[in-house]
């Protein structure tokens, strides 16, 4: 690298959702009927696979508060489109050619980062130039060295102008906090090995010899901070790749969680008599707590829901493995009869509805002179298992409590998890 060249990062702002889909879709097009070999790579035709690609790019909408929105801008979370981005971004890259600005040249690429050596005051009429491209969808932002170095992806580039060569280290962002698989947590201590040695390679992959030395220190340092002893930290950092062992034919495979202290006598005893084991992960309140954030539309079924009063004071929130409609009928049948019988002077028929494990809305509804919200009932949440819904049933009442609501059904379910639940809901409005 000569003296007076200078490092510059440029950026596309937004990537997915600026990639304007048309355009890419009959770029991939062209490029599938120019390539001579299709038949080797696919069953497929052109057609068919331009036709499947256009049917998913058909239609872009996201849910908010309830409602779904159609947005005219390209997906994001569709594995497809990442690839979609880099097909486009690469036919970007060959059109920045210019004899104007030879730096484009040689301009490395992944994604939408990228990383141009020119000089300090070319940076700026670069940038402009490539926003100028395809102003309406692709924009590009720019940082540039400081003090020598700059930052892409997970590179440190150090510009050492004295032997005009740039010297690579491993980039931790500013927002890093060194928290990683902690040495108590309910895992196998293979896997904390592994994540270990993960570092030390990727740490030797990206450095040179004069940056390799500190970052295996710091290395050691975000793990001590984990818990782990610096003896097993350098131990699993320096472990050898195992060979491929010869495959064994076992009688099948058992799945259980991990227990600290039983697992590994149970899969020695396993292993003796010709059983592979296996770990998964049990369910945890954590996870139905996380399910409980997505609205669902009213012919779902194996739901969680709620209805509220218009009061604002009141809600109730119940399960059912049928669909959401079904049961918001039922309860609005409820609250009918119950007001009719009452009228009628049938007490002894209104009060044995009322006191039905689901008359809470009925019973309400005669004390309340505003009357069910029955325009703001839905759907918060999805489980099949009758147990799972019984949980975010009462997680979810837990929640509504934690706000100042009062509920007209029972969460007794939960009662011995309420101090945890509540201290996970604590902030919450």
């Amino acid at each position: 690298m000569s003296r007076d060249e200078y490092l510059a990062s440029f950026d596309v702002e937004a990537l997915y959702p600026s990639i304007p889909i048309e355009k890419a879709l009959d770029l991939i097009e062209n490029l599938l009927m120019s390539k001579q070999n299709l038949k080797d790579v696919t069953t497929f035709s052109v057609a068919s696979i331009m036709k499947l690609l256009r049917w998913i790019f058909a239609v872009t909408y996201c849910e908010y508060g309830g409602s779904f929105y159609i947005l005219d801008c390209g997906p994001i979370g569709l594995n497809v489109v990442g690839e979609v981005a880099i097909i486009y971004m690469e036919d970007f890259q060959l059109r920045s050619h210019s004899s104007e600005y030879p730096e484009l040249q040689q301009w490395p690429w992944y994604v939408d980062d990228s990383i141009l050596k020119c000089r300090k005051d070319r940076t700026d009429e670069i940038l402009e130039y490539l926003n100028n491209i395809e102003p309406d969808h692709i924009r590009f932002t720019k940082e540039e060295e400081v003090d020598g170095r700059i930052a892409v992806l997970d590179l440190d580039l150090s510009v050492n102008r004295r032997t005009k060569k740039i010297e690579f280290g491993v980039h931790y962002k500013k927002t890093h906090t060194n928290i990683t698989i902690k040495k108590r947590s309910n895992d196998k201590e293979s896997i904390k090995r592994v994540i270990i040695k993960g570092y030390a390679d990727r740490a030797r992959a990206l450095c040179d010899k004069q940056n390799l030395e500190a970052e295996l220190e710091n290395i050691v340092q975000v793990f001590r901070e984990n818990g782990y002893e610096e003896k097993e930290i350098k131990d699993a950092m320096e472990q050898k790749e195992r060979q491929e062992e010869e495959k064994e034919d076992t009688r099948g495979v058992v799945t259980l969680p991990n227990i600290p202290g039983i697992m590994p006598q149970f899969t020695k005893v396993a292993k003796q008599h010709g059983f592979r084991v296996a770990n998964n992960t049990d369910r945890r309140v954590r996870d139905l707590v996380s399910k409980v954030k997505t609205p669902l539309g009213d012919k779902n079924s194996c739901i969680v829901y709620n209805i509220p009063c218009k009061c604002g004071q009141y809600n109730y929130i119940g399960e059912t493995d049928r669909k959401f409609a079904t049961r918001k009928k039922e309860h609005q049948d409820k609250v009918r009869l119950t007001k009719e019988d009452i009228s009628n002077d049938r007490m002894e028929v209104a009060e044995a509805r009322m006191n039905q494990t689901d008359g809470g809305l009925a019973k309400h509804s005669t004390v309340c002179n505003q009357g069910i919200d029955w325009d703001k009932s839905k759907i918060i949440g999805r489980e099949k298992g009758w147990t799972q819904r019984k949980y975010l049933e009462g997680i979810e009442s837990l929640r509504k409590k934690n706000q100042g609501i009062k509920l007209l059904n029972s969460y007794n379910q939960m009662e011995q998890w309420q101090p945890t639940l509540l201290q996970m809901f604590k902030g919450e409005t």
